[in-house]
């Protein structure tokens, strides 16, 4: 994996430090933090720089997890989120555990060594029911064994929403993962491959055909990888006009070496961090 940001924390031995890992198609995330105050002390994002298998992953992140001291660190708590792609929501009307990984399998086609999960998505009436690779999870289970367990889009439902018509997009250096909005009703959430930034630019306009939206009409709210200053940016305002970057949130704290980046490259996992602090 290369690493794109190597913001560590300092961490004393009478600190309680909370720890948040992502692991995704992009590789894995790290965001070390604080309670009372609020306060983001480091993050750490790691990608992988090939396509692989998920057998490729896990060493990928075995190796990663090997190569820093702070990783051995005794941390207040850990939250582990997965992002892998294969995950569906499901009408809490509709959803029952004996037929939850068949729903899924009839979405996606998911490798015979994947454990299924599926938790309730607080404040919305719907279960979502995603697959994890059992190399992958062990990895993770066996350097974190109390870590408590999400699907990241669990969490980001709680927090990601707006009035009107909207989509919200985090951009990873390889995948977009997209949230549609309705009026606060929400249409669905994906996640797309991408090469170029025309690649991810037709992504979204597809998604709007699809749901009848009008690129020039919605409001486009961006975290991650992506800058005014990118080609990926340039692209995109050539279809949407009201373009926003996702704020980081109030009641939140950025040490002095992540603030020296522009907040919503971040804002996703803080999100994150916010749900489960």
């Amino acid at each position: 994996m290369k690493i794109a940001f190597n913001i560590l924390p300092v961490i004393t031995d009478y600190e309680q430090v909370h720890l948040l890992v992502e692991a995704g198609s992009y590789g894995i995330s790290f965001a070390w933090f604080t309670k009372d105050p609020y306060n983001m002390r480091g993050i750490a994002v790691y990608n992988l720089t090939d396509k692989v298998l998920p057998e490729g992953i896990a060493a990928a992140i075995e190796k990663v997890l090997q190569a820093s001291p702070v990783f051995n660190k005794v941390h207040a708590s850990v939250t582990i989120c997965y992002d892998f792609k294969e995950s569906l929501l499901v009408p809490e009307v509709h959803y029952n555990t004996s037929t939850a990984e068949a729903m899924l399998n009839l979405v996606h086609a998911s490798d015979v060594e994947i454990n299924v999960k599926a938790e309730a998505v607080r404040g919305l009436a719907v279960f979502n029911v995603y697959a994890v690779h059992k190399k992958i999870e062990a990895v993770l289970s066996r350097q974190f064994p109390a870590a408590t367990i999400h699907h990241s889009t669990s969490l980001q439902l709680e927090k990601t929403y707006s009035g009107g018509k909207s989509i919200h997009c985090i951009f990873f250096h390889n995948s977009i993962k997209v949230f549609m909005f309705n009026e606060q009703a929400l249409q669905f959430v994906q996640q797309f491959n991408y090469d170029t930034p025309v690649d991810a630019t037709y992504h979204l306009l597809n998604c709007c055909e699809q749901y009848d939206f009008k690129p020039a009409a919605i409001t486009l709210v961006l975290s991650g990888m992506v800058d005014e200053k990118s080609k990926l940016y340039t692209e995109l305002y050539r279809y949407f006009i009201n373009i926003e970057f996702e704020k980081t949130g109030s009641g939140i704290e950025l040490h002095d070496r992540i603030r020296f980046y522009p907040s919503h490259f971040f804002s996703h996992l803080t999100v994150l961090a916010s749900c489960v602090s």
